[in-house]
């Protein structure tokens, strides 16, 4: 029996997978824990680093790239079907969970001394389990358990982090913040600042200077930065033509798409294309 709902990968079976400068799409969201070593990431517009007793959220509806890592990473990652999750028996607001985790750990966690061996531990119950499903009795419902356990670990984690936040965030953090989670959900079909700056309830020019403060760039520089890595993931992961592409990031044509991107990134399409 193959159980398809959520898989641990090791530091035995993703080193040929973490390859440097390869932008991707995720096919399942999964958690990331970082016992040794370092890892460097960019997530859309944000470049962060995980260090020892690092956990951060590999959300599937991003774009990643692996900038560099350290020879003696050691991780573990918890990939998961959302309808799994959606299945678990919390006692907690599922949906609410769900998004709280994603927005705290999304930008990484550096957990405790004392929080991560238990997280740790806990995925590594979770990986003996699934490998080893046709020797248990009641293995669904133990890896369920335990998979519960781990949401309630980090909702826990989350709970505490953000007294903290609200405690630190200043409005204009809280005005970039709210940004970037409509851009995220927009970005394919509205790049118009005078949108967003209505959906945030401000003037353009005010959500501009808050940009510039928070993330030292303008609205529509991180509307094509958004842009431009969801082409860069297409392009170098999927056999998709250049204008299904395009069409799929509403440009007018293909040709539009083609100057777009070589305005950006200094190669064309098809030659950025031709790298991988």
């Amino acid at each position: 029996m193959i159980f398809e709902e959520a898989k641990v990968f090791s530091k035995e079976n993703l080193l040929e997978h973490l390859v440097v400068g390869h932008p991707y799409h995720p096919a399942r969201p999964a958690f990331l824990f970082l016992k040794e070593g370092y890892i460097k990431l960019r997530e859309q517009i944000n470049v962060y680093t995980l260090h020892k007793n690092g956990v951060t959220l590999i959300d599937s509806t991003s774009v990643y790239e692996i900038l560099e890592y350290s020879p003696d990473i050691d991780i573990l990652i918890v990939a998961y079907n959302r309808n799994f999750f959606d299945t678990l028996n919390l006692k907690l607001n599922r949906l609410h969970a769900f998004r709280s985790i994603r927005a705290e750990f999304k930008k990484g966690y550096q957990a405790s001394e004392s929080e991560f061996p238990a997280l740790w531990q806990n995925v590594l119950n979770i990986q003996y389990y699934i490998e080893n499903i046709d020797q248990q009795e009641y293995q669904i419902e133990i890896i369920e358990s335990l998979f519960a356990a781990l949401v309630y670990q980090l909702a826990n984690i989350v709970a505490h982090q953000r007294i903290i936040s609200k405690q630190k965030m200043s409005r204009s953090q809280e005005i970039a913040f709210d940004f970037i989670k409509l851009v995220t959900g927009n970005f394919k079909i509205e790049r118009n600042v005078e949108y967003y700056a209505q959906r945030l309830m401000i003037s353009s020019r005010h959500l501009t200077v808050v940009l510039k403060e928070v993330f030292g760039k303008s609205a529509i520089q991180i509307l094509n930065e958004f842009v431009l890595n969801e082409a860069k993931a297409q392009l170098s992961s999927s056999l998709k033509p250049i204008n299904e592409i395009s069409n799929d990031l509403k440009f007018s044509d293909q040709y539009s798409f083609s100057h777009f991107f070589k305005k950006h990134e200094n190669l064309s399409p098809s030659q950025y294309r031709n790298q991988f």
